[in-house]
C-alpha cells in the first residue's frame, strides 16, 4: 500500500511543507529518479492531477545557515519506491532500503518488490535491520537478478 496524496492545485503544495517533516520522521519516505538530472531523490511522493506529473517533495537543511528549504522534483513514476523501514549497507555505509532495491543476504540475491514483501521475510530470507547489503536496484541493475 503506497501512502501518497493527490494534489489538485499548486496552492496545496505549500500546505505539504508543514506536514513533510512529520511524514518523513514517521518513515513514510519515498525514492524516485529525477527525470532531468537522472539522480535519485528522497522525500514525500505525490501526483499532481493538474500537471499530470509525479513529484518527490524533498526537504533539505542548510546546516551553516540553519535554514530549511523544500524542493519539488519531477520523478519517473516507474522508479518510485517506498522506504521499507529497514537499512542495509552499500559500499560499507549504512543506507535505507526501498522498494526496488536488490539486496544480498547470506550469499543469496533478492529484490524487494514491495513493502508488503518485507513482512521482514523475503522469500526464504528473513531480514533484520543492518544484516544485508544493498547491491543495486531493479531499474539500474536488472542483470543482478539473472540466474546465469
Amino acid at each position: 500500500m503506497r501512502i501518497n496524496k493527490r494534489i489538485k492545485s499548486p496552492v496545496q503544495v505549500g500546505e505539504l511543507a508543514n506536514i513533510l517533516k512529520t511524514i518523513i520522521t514517521m518513515d513514510y519516505k519515498f525514492r524516485g529518479k529525477c527525470t532531468q538530472s537522472k539522480k535519485w531523490v528522497t522525500g514525500f511522493y505525490y501526483y499532481c492531477e493538474l500537471d499530470r506529473k509525479h513529484f518527490i517533495l524533498s526537504l533539505s537543511t542548510n546546516l551553516i545557515a540553519g535554514k530549511e528549504r523544500q524542493e519539488e522534483i519531477i520523478v519517473d513514476p516507474e522508479t518510485v519506491g517506498q522506504y521499507v523501514r529497514l537499512s542495509g549497507t552499500k559500499n560499507g555505509k549504512k543506507q535505507l532500503a526501498f522498494e526496488g532495491d536488490i539486496i544480498k543476504n547470506m550469499g543469496r540475491i533478492y529484490a524487494i518488490k514491495s513493502i508488503e514483501d518485507v513482512g521482514y521475510e523475503l522469500g526464504e530470507c528473513t531480514l533484520f535491520d543492518g544484516d544485508f547489503e544493498i547491491i543495486g536496484n531493479i531499474h539500474e541493475n536488472p542483470e543482478l537478478l539473472s540466474n546465469d
